[in-house]
């Protein structure tokens, strides 16, 4: 035939070197070509040798690297906060209650992870995207849920992070408060009335 298939069933994300021997027809030119898929049929490795020939009652050795199109990524959210600062030189504190929190990467929602209550405090929520491609990206992380009667955002990080095929890595990304700054008082001024005095002169000594 003038095309030869084989398929191999392949496990886990390490490296992986799979071993065929073809038999192939001779005198005539042939390219190998390889790829791999998980199991929602997205296609993570992809490539095409160089032409080649095989000479007869002989062997040609011909070996294809091919490097992961995507990679994993993971948000860890570590021991969520429960209260944060009142003010910034004190030490008052106002509880919060976090409910929500979310991956970006590139400004779209990879992942995201919504508590059916709230979180507990010092609680670890972890957040996976698998399908981001080779190269750089912007991440960003974003925590959301109550503070007093405000009920949104309460915190948000970025960084920039590029993906190399193949490569662990990892990198920190601070949250800051996003939340409301300021907050609301019910104010109220008593104006007292005006008062009027009448000053009456009378005269004495008439005649």
């Amino acid at each position: 035939a003038a095309t030869v298939r084989d398929t191999s069933a392949l496990e886990g994300t390490a490296s992986v070197t799979v071993k065929r021997l073809l038999k192939l027809k001779p005198k005539l030119t042939w390219a190998l070509q390889a790829k791999t898929l998980d199991q929602r049929d997205s296609i993570i490795h992809l490539g095409l040798s160089n032409p080649f020939t095989v000479k007869p009652a002989d062997t040609a050795e011909i070996s294809l690297t091919m490097a992961s199109r995507f990679a994993v990524y993971q948000a860890l959210f570590g021991n969520l906060p429960y209260s944060v600062g009142a003010e910034g030189g004190g030490t008052d504190r106002i509880p919060i209650n976090l409910n929500r929190v979310t991956l970006k990467i590139d400004g779209v929602i990879k992942g995201d992870s919504l508590a059916r209550e709230w979180f507990l405090p010092g609680q670890d929520v972890a957040l996976n995207c698998d399908y981001v491609a080779a190269g750089p990206h912007t991440v960003t992380l974003e925590a959301y849920g109550m503070v007093g009667t405000f009920q949104g955002l309460l915190f948000s990080g970025s960084g920039n992070l590029t993906t190399n095929a193949g490569e662990d890595g990892s990198k920190p990304i601070t949250l800051v408060w996003v939340g409301p700054t300021t907050g609301a008082a019910r104010v109220t001024v008593i104006l007292g009335r005006i008062g009027k005095i009448t000053v009456v002169g009378g005269f004495s000594g008439l005649l």
